[in-house]
């Protein structure tokens, strides 16, 4: 490897997960690789979901729609862009066929007046209260549905909302049904309503993202594979004696002598100074970290240890649940806050029986 540190994409396992998926939604899965695709690298990721047979994505925003749209290349791909998209790059948005949402009355009639030909879905806010026409205001959905249809520019592919908590089915179930009373019977196409977590019927487009990557409440019932792995290793090891301290602001003081290793990876990689305390691998075996600068993370060491020596940060076996849990926040956080100044390294796909 030309650098210490390694980001690892296992192509087969994200391959194997997204036909998974694929298989338990009838066939209907949108992967969702919005932010780099959660970290793990748009145009590799979405390589090789088109591979496995992945035809339907969504992204947050124009320039990830772009760029997924020249890494993909073919146009029998369907790309829904999740967010805004300024008016002045609605040409972008005609010119890659991307499928913009109607966020308001106001946001439709500025796809109206850019005189643009596009692909869009009505988004509707049934409780999450972000984006989209508000469930309750019946005239304005009617309004937005009629300024479409006589436009003669703008093709409905369907209609949207966010769940803003797919894991409770009370909740879930009180916006679904805002949702369809207010596009029930106006909206024929497909619907786009739910996320992995709020899957209601077999109707739905289900929007997939962390399921994806191996994480969430599917991975254990599907048997899914966490693809990526994070390496690095040991560049310093130094002996510090009881008393004295380590990192920025003394975070840590020696109880004992110890012995403490430096792996260049910090907070501006994503290893979040909440993560002290936590745990990565030093060949295969646990090692405290200590300390987290903008650049490097010290960690506690056994004391045979080597320059040299390899420190797993997450892998397939895990770990990174843990670390963000003990930072007070969410696997979704801990992924997309990696910068990976890393070697970017893919394995390579193995064959997979498409269902």
């Amino acid at each position: 490897m030309k650098n210490a540190n390694v980001l690892i994409l296992d192509a087969s396992a994200l391959s194997n997960n997204f036909l998974k998926l694929n298989a338990r939604f009838c066939g209907k899965v949108i992967c969702v690789l919005k932010a780099d695709a959660y970290g793990h690298g748009l145009k590799a990721t979405a390589k090789i979901l088109y591979s496995a047979g992945a035809r339907r994505f969504a992204v947050a925003n124009i320039d990830e729609a772009v760029s997924l749209r020249k890494a993909v290349a073919l146009y029998d791909a369907k790309i829904f862009s999740l967010g805004y998209i300024p008016e002045k790059r609605l040409l972008d948005a005609e010119k890659y066929a991307v499928c913009v949402p109607i966020l308001s009355e106001e946001y439709c009639d500025s796809l109206l007046r850019s005189g643009r030909r596009l692909d869009c879905y009505l988004l509707i806010d049934s409780g999450m209260n972000r984006l989209g026409v508000d469930h309750r205001d019946v005239a304005a959905i009617e309004r937005v549905l009629l300024k479409v249809k006589s436009s003669g520019r703008l093709k409905l592919s369907g209609a949207a909302t966010h769940f803003s908590d797919g894991e409770n089915e009370t909740a879930t179930a009180i916006q679904s049904e805002r949702f369809f009373k207010a596009v029930g019977g106006k909206v024929t196409d497909i619907s786009l309503r739910a996320s992995a977590a709020g899957y209601l019927a077999v109707d739905d487009f289900p929007r997939i993202g962390l399921s994806l990557f191996g994480y969430g409440a599917l991975a254990k019932e599907l048997g899914l594979i966490v693809p990526l792995t994070l390496r690095s290793r040991i560049i310093r090891i130094k002996r510090v004696e009881k008393g004295e301290t380590v990192g920025y602001n003394a975070v840590y003081t020696a109880k004992r002598q110890t012995f403490v290793g430096t792996f260049p990876l910090g907070y501006a990689d994503g290893i979040m100074r909440g993560y002290i305390g936590g745990n990565v691998f030093v060949n295969g075996k646990k090692r405290t970290i200590i300390a987290v600068c903008m650049d490097m993370t010290m960690i506690e060491l056994a004391g045979d240890e080597k320059c040299g020596d390899e420190v797993v940060v997450f892998s397939k076996e895990g770990n990174l649940l843990s670390l963000t849990k003990r930072a007070g926040t969410i696997v979704y956080e801990g992924l997309t806050a990696m910068r990976y100044r890393a070697e970017r390294v893919m394995t390579k796909c193995a064959t997979a029986a498409r269902k």
